[in-house]
């Protein structure tokens, strides 16, 4: 028995939700276990927050929009401690 797994290595986040979509979500809803990889974390600190702050915030985005594809309710500015994200983490 093959078991579908889908690995995916980009430079940003949202790369891969702006170029490897649909096929992230395909993969998600079929239940494939689905890993992203991101190169850099989009330390950008030139909007009056620290270097962490940001990247932590992009992290948060990130999960949010894996969850919503796996049909996990939120509210889209949940951080990524919520119980509806972590949830979503547990079970993918």
């Amino acid at each position: 028995m093959t078991v579908e797994r889908n690995l995916s290595v980009v430079a940003h986040e949202d790369d891969d939700l702006i170029f490897l979509n649909p096929a992230i979500v395909q993969g998600i809803r079929r239940g494939s276990p689905t890993r992203t990889v991101y190169v850099t974390a989009g330390e950008f600190n030139g909007n009056g927050t620290t270097r962490e702050a940001y990247a932590g915030q992009r992290r948060d985005g990130e999960c949010s929009a894996y969850a919503s594809m796996a049909g996990v309710r939120t509210s889209g500015h949940e951080p990524s401690r919520s119980p509806a994200v972590t949830r979503w983490r547990a079970a993918s």
